[in-house]
């Protein structure tokens, strides 16, 4: 069994911290939730392009109701 959260993350600070600061995610809490699965490689620029598109296209349909 391991402890709760707040003291797992005290207790494994100092492993985040040595990975981070070695540049490796492989120690490091890298949160992606229960959809990881959906996550892809993309550029920040391509992201916000990405969002900007699917919010517009939402807000067309929602204007037509």
């Amino acid at each position: 069994m391991f402890p709760d959260f707040p003291i797992n993350n005290t207790l494994t600070g100092p492993l985040r911290k040595a990975s981070a600061d070695a540049g490796k995610p492989d120690f490091m809490s890298l949160w992606s939730g229960q959809a990881a699965a959906l996550s892809k490689s993309l550029a920040a620029a391509d992201l916000v392009e990405t969002l900007v598109a699917e919010t517009d296209a939402v807000l067309k349909r929602l204007r037509k109701k």
